[in-house]
């Protein structure tokens, strides 16, 4: 059964992760192209990891992230399919053939290693960008819980390398509270 954007964030980010995990056999399909397929595995476990820490954490399951999260899903789909066809082909031949730089598979590895890197950078752009810890409306206001920021931007900071946008904007105010649990 295919999975589509209705079924919601869980359904789409385990597809996603499914299909990374099938980037990541399919590489041993392949041999040669160290430098782009390494990093094809880089950035499937970086993602992995990301996908992984959103599904554990409401407030990075926003649209835009489920959105982002079907296009992983679909480029990994499109990557393994990609591999497994050159995997096909090289079996054909007596002898397993080396992909070279300069090749024309080396050449959409490295293409897709791209697409890959590009989709990962803008799942961490959209989850550094989410109201963990925010509450409220435009019309009745907005308040922060700081507990609920500062323990998010850990576990995110932990997987990403970097502090959600929020927290950096309220770092001074959070470290003013002390121990005060909302920040307005």
């Amino acid at each position: 059964m295919a999975v589509t954007l209705a079924d919601g964030f869980v359904p789409v980010s385990d597809k996603a992760i499914d299909n990374l995990h099938s980037v990541k056999e399919s590489r041993h399909e392949l041999h040669g192209a160290k430098e782009p397929l390494d990093g094809i595995i880089a950035e499937a476990d970086r993602m992995i990891n990301i996908l992984t820490l959103a599904q554990g954490m409401q407030a990075l399951q926003s649209d835009a992230i489920n959105r982002q999260a079907f296009d992983i899903m679909e480029l990994a789909a499109r990557l393994t399919v990609l591999m497994m066809t050159m995997g096909a082909e090289n079996r054909r031949n007596t002898a397993p053939r080396v992909l070279q730089s300069g090749g024309i598979e080396y050449g959409h590895l490295d293409g897709m290693l791209g697409q890959l890197q590009n989709a990962r950078m803008e799942l961490a752009d959209l989850v550094c960008s989410s109201r963990v810890g925010l509450h409220g409306n435009a019309r009745d206001g907005w308040a922060v819980s700081g507990a609920a920021l500062a323990a998010g931007n850990k576990r995110i900071k932990a997987v990403i390398g970097t502090d959600l946008i929020l927290f950096r904007q309220l770092q001074a105010k959070i470290a003013v509270c002390n121990g005060r649990n909302r920040l307005q």
